[in-house]
């Protein structure tokens, strides 16, 4: 990994670059996320420039690598961030309804899974059951379930400033302990700047930033699990838990109470978080629920015991909020 000290050097001075002439930069301001009281309660009008600057990050790695002439086996990744990109650039702009943008971004996934090998799951180990069972038969259609249940829970997952970046941040940061990767490296140097631009409420992630990110961390979560880094289904249950298990909540809630799944509000633990305590104690309290399940897989602990401790503690939080609030359908 040393022999990437030059470009992580480059690539740093381009982000810092990108968050000092922010204003300057035209692209940037194409899309705004106004502030609307109800599910918006930001104070002032923001960008939605984060997909844009960690796009222009995956060029740039796209261009170190043919340099190398090390890209053969990546170019359909990238090209497919771009095509992810562009959807969520544009749903930012027009907010696309749901039903379309689940059949562009199938599209986008089967132009990586039948063109990348690396994006198809054939195989399922059960560390807990001890079982595996061959999927090849339907692998695309799984694989496609679970990329867009997860790219959904990340989309929801980006309810409030700092959130989704942190949840990036970690996993990619255990994916990169499981195996070293120049450009996992590199997509964290470009998320730690955007951490820093969120913090000052300079931009936020938008949709452009959080469909790229669920496409990257899908990629290589896939990529790990193939090459045996990861090598059971609880593991990557663990890691995508808390967005998880949060999505499903709230979409058999909202069927229960006769509500388009689909249609967002502010029942998410994060805003259950913040109307009951405020934004730095609910931003704290998910960092340290996320924080904690990479620990326990870190330290080897036994993957039920893992689960079972965050339905716990998750349940737990769900519930306090909901009886401060004087809340009690849950």
């Amino acid at each position: 990994m040393s022999n990437y000290l030059l470009f992580y050097f480059f690539i740093s001075l381009l982000n810092l670059f990108l968050i000092i002439f922010f204003q300057k930069i035209k692209i940037f301001h194409s899309n705004i996320d106004y502030p609307d009281n109800k599910r918006k309660n930001h104070k002032l009008p923001t960008p939605l420039a984060g997909g844009i600057i960690i796009i222009i990050n995956l060029i740039f790695i796209l261009i170190y690598l043919v340099l190398l002439n090390n890209f053969a086996e990546k170019i359909i990744f990238y090209f497919s961030c771009l095509l992810i990109f562009l959807l969520g650039f544009f749903d930012d702009k027009y907010n696309f309804i749901y039903i379309k943008k689940f059949i562009l971004l199938s599209l986008i996934f089967g132009i990586c899974y039948y063109f990348d090998s690396n994006f198809q799951v054939k195989n399922l180990y059960s560390e807990i059951l001890n079982l595996s069972i061959n999927v090849e038969r339907f692998s695309f259609i799984f694989t496609l379930l679970c990329f867009l249940l997860f790219s959904n829970a990340l989309n929801m997952f980006d309810g409030i400033n700092l959130q989704c970046i942190i949840f990036s941040i970690l996993t990619l940061l255990y994916l990169l302990i499981l195996k070293n990767s120049f450009e996992i490296l590199v997509v964290i140097i470009c998320l730690l700047f955007l951490f820093y631009a969120n913090f000052k409420n300079i931009t936020f992630l938008g949709n452009s930033g959080s469909y790229l990110l669920s496409l990257i961390i899908s990629y290589y979560t896939i990529f790990a699990y193939n090459n045996g880094a990861i090598s059971n289904v609880e593991e990557i249950f663990i890691i995508f838990m808390l967005p998880g298990i949060d999505m499903l909540r709230l979409f058999f809630k909202r069927i229960i109470n006769k509500k388009n799944p689909f249609i967002g509000d502010r029942d998410h633990i994060h805003h259950l978080l913040i109307d009951n305590f405020d934004y730095r104690t609910a931003i704290l309290i998910i960092s340290l629920m996320l924080f904690l399940n990479l620990i326990l897989l870190i330290f080897g602990i036994n993957k039920l015991i893992i689960i079972i401790i965050s339905l716990i503690i998750y349940i737990s939080t769900i519930i306090i909020c909901y009886n401060k609030s004087k809340k009690i359908n849950f």
